[in-house]
C-alpha cells in the first residue's frame, strides 16, 4: 500500500499497489477493520 500526504498531514491518501485507487473491491471487511485499528493507533 501506497501512502500520500497533504496539506501537512491533515489529509492521508491510500492506494493499494495491486488495485489503484478503487481498493473497495480488494478489502475484506476484516482487513479493514484491521487497518483502521492500526491507523488510530498513531494518532
Amino acid at each position: 500500500m501506497d501512502t500520500f500526504s497533504y496539506l501537512d498531514g491533515t489529509v492521508i491518501h491510500y492506494k493499494m499497489k495491486t488495485r489503484g485507487h478503487n481498493a473497495g473491491g480488494g478489502l475484506t471487511e476484516a482487513m479493514l477493520l484491521k487497518f483502521l485499528d492500526q491507523s488510530s493507533a498513531l494518532r
